[in-house]
């Protein structure tokens, strides 16, 4: 992003005032702030939801080229993600359908639902209910993660935006799966498996 200025309709000022930011491949940025700071708008701008008022967004392949090393493949997780009626398996499949086994029990693993699912009787058979109410907030937004992750299977998003995704998980749990993101598609996996994450979150 480079000297990106971005404003509400309306809006008394700009939310986002001559803004640059480059992130290597498999990079993770984190981005904090109070509610109002301009995180939310800042990933929709990253995505192209909102359009800018002036400067230059571009995604670059690893080798430095104008266009992602997997083409048009991002994993967005919005506030407030929503679930679907359907099984655990069914909402982070969704958009993925035949994706690989091996893929979606990955993502599961990264996003720490993996001793959940182990608890619930019918596994990933489970029914969450009309928007996840038979989930807790902390799984939903772990599902709506690992839904993310998952969302191209047999391939991985060469970006993961992640819209304030922990303000229902414990900090122990948000911890592991910080870890799980770095290990997973850090710079020091092969090119194929990095990742680029932007991670607007409330709290440090």
């Amino acid at each position: 992003m480079q000297n990106v200025q971005f404003s509400y309709p309306g809006a008394a000022g700009p939310a986002l005032v001559d803004l640059s930011l480059d992130i290597p491949p498999g990079g993770l940025v984190a981005v904090t702030g109070p509610i109002g700071s301009g995180k939310s708008a800042l990933a929709r701008a990253l995505l192209g939801i909102y359009p800018i008022k002036s400067g230059t967004v571009r995604l670059l392949a690893a080798d430095g080229s104008n266009s992602t090393f997997r083409p048009g493949l991002i994993g967005y997780l919005p506030q407030g993600s929503h679930l679907f009626s359907g099984s655990i398996g069914e909402n982070i499949r969704m958009g993925a359908e035949g994706g690989p086994a091996e893929l979606i029990a990955r993502a599961v693993e990264i996003a720490a639902l993996d001793t959940d699912i182990a608890g619930f009787p019918r596994g990933l058979d489970t029914q969450v209910g009309e928007l996840g109410v038979r989930v807790s907030g902390g799984q939903r937004q772990r599902l709506g993660l690992a839904r993310a992750v998952a969302a191209y299977a047999p391939y991985l998003p060469g970006l993961l935006v992640l819209d304030d995704p922990f303000s229902a998980v414990d900090v122990e749990t948000e911890a592991r799966i910080v870890q799980a993101l770095r290990e997973a598609f850090g710079p020091h996996r092969p090119p194929h498996e990095r990742v680029t994450i932007l991670l607007c979150s409330q709290r440090l």
